[in-house]
């Protein structure tokens, strides 16, 4: 190996998406989120946080957190783009207390896509208010933004590994249906 660790492999079988990642507004003033929205509308879903954030199966009637009587958040996702820093594509995480002002946005402009969002959080604190500012994004329209993707199969990538974790392995793909 004349000292060099790194050996060929072969590539992986059939097509490998890249997972998405899931964007968050931080704590503190230096902590702003900015994107653009792709998607229509914000996809909801009931978690639970051990440790991650992961889903609520009380859908199957087999969640182990619930029995562990472990909180239940909803968290809010859309697809997003940074066109300024050229981030392809993103989960942009929201939580309910920014719903009625992105709901405003909705009844005005009648979509989400096309919206440029700003987040920060009211105070230092990693659990502060979420604020979010909405405005449209006049440069391009929405029929010209990059394709939306399919939040629920992305949090699945993103969520399978919790699956297997709390199902002994079987990894059975829990009802990811929008709860609104």
């Amino acid at each position: 190996m004349n000292g060099n660790p790194l050996s060929p492999t072969p590539p992986p079988d059939g097509p490998v998406r890249p997972s998405v990642p899931i964007v968050r507004c931080g704590p503190g003033s230096q902590y702003r989120v900015r994107a653009l929205v792709l998607s229509e509308e914000v996809h909801g879903f009931n978690t639970h946080y051990s440790g991650r954030t992961v889903p609520c199966l009380d859908s199957t009637g087999e969640c182990e957190l619930c029995e562990q009587r472990r909180a239940i958040r909803w968290l809010g996702y859309v697809h997003a783009t940074d066109p300024i820093h050229r981030v392809k594509r993103f989960l942009l995480e929201f939580t309910p207390g920014v719903m009625p002002d992105i709901q405003r946005y909705v009844d005005q402009y009648r979509t989400l896509r096309g919206a440029w969002v700003e987040l920060t959080r009211a105070k230092a604190h990693p659990t502060s208010r979420l604020v979010v500012n909405l405005v449209p994004f006049r440069e391009c329209p929405p029929g010209e933004l990059p394709v939306a993707g399919d939040v629920r199969q992305d949090l699945w990538r993103i969520w399978s590994g919790s699956f297997s974790e709390r199902k002994d392995g079987d990894g059975d793909r829990p009802d990811l249906s929008v709860v609104a």
